[in-house]
């Protein structure tokens, strides 16, 4: 391996020369109005620079859009070596600083983004609904259950994320089935709407969403909220009574059971508030 700095030519090559001491590095520093220390940059010790970097950090007196650069100063300086060595292309300090000011500005301001998103969220479980309300009028709503013993209705399912998945998709795909294009699909896992709602943010379910996606994207119009099971707590009684009572055949054939009718009954009685 060569030692010599692809750069500026020095003869033994290094980290800290790299990030630090290079003539290059010292005008990207420059350039970035980051103080240095008195003396300049230590020579033999990134350690010592890499402490007076992260001292900066917690001092008022250095403005934070200024030293919130110093992570991507380093990153673009060893790709521009990157890039001397592998594709013969230096970039020159000025180049380099407006392209870290760029990713800088673009990184803190997605995590704004996504902070307000969240606050968003939040304030929308707040006022998740307690009450069952009906669809719009030509609107069906689905109730998509949430219930810890979901994984029993379904074989082959590793863990309690993928039964629900796949009470989603069945629930997608009844829908389809029975052509019905104005469906309202109303849910408690937050999971499973923030991936369907925004994809971006939940990379790690991106085969869910797409599976997800494809099949509502079969209907005209769709819609999904957030709702509490005590909104529905007929469909969520329903669905629990399927792993407790044993309930193999479906309401719809075999016709609702008498504890079920009862609960309707008892309801009908009590006074609207």
């Amino acid at each position: 391996m060569d030692p010599v700095c692809q750069t500026c030519g020095y003869q033994g090559e290094s980290v800290n020369h790299l990030v630090f001491t290079c003539p290059v590095a010292r005008q990207v520093w420059a350039l970035a109005n980051i103080p240095v220390p008195c003396q300049g940059f230590n020579h033999n010790s990134y350690y010592f620079n890499f402490a007076h970097l992260l001292e900066l950090w917690g001092k008022k007196k250095v403005p934070k859009k200024i030293i919130r650069t110093f992570p991507w100063i380093i990153w673009f300086l060893w790709k521009n070596r990157n890039g001397v060595c592998f594709d013969g292309i230096a970039k020159q300090p000025d180049e380099l600083i407006q392209k870290v000011i760029e990713e800088v500005d673009f990184w803190f301001l997605a995590q704004i983004q996504e902070e307000e998103l969240n606050k968003i969220e939040q304030n929308q479980k707040k006022r998740v609904a307690k009450r069952w309300s009906p669809p719009n009028a030509g609107w069906l709503k689905c109730w998509v259950v949430k219930m810890q013993c979901c994984r029993r209705a379904f074989v082959n399912c590793p863990n309690m994320h993928e039964a629900r998945f796949q009470c989603l998709i069945w629930a997608t795909e009844s829908m389809v089935y029975h052509r019905l294009n104005k469906v309202l699909f109303a849910m408690e896992d937050t999971t499973l709407i923030g991936l369907i709602t925004r994809p971006a943010a939940w990379p790690s379910f991106r085969y869910q969403s797409k599976e997800l996606l494809c099949r509502l994207a079969k209907m005209e119009w769709w819609r999904i909220v957030l709702e509490d099971k005590i909104a529905n707590i007929w469909a969520f009684l329903i669905s629990q009574s399927v792993t407790k009572y044993r309930n193999i055949q479906s309401y719809v054939a075999y016709g609702a059971p008498e504890w079920l009718r009862q609960l309707f009954e008892n309801e009908k009685s009590l006074p609207c508030v």
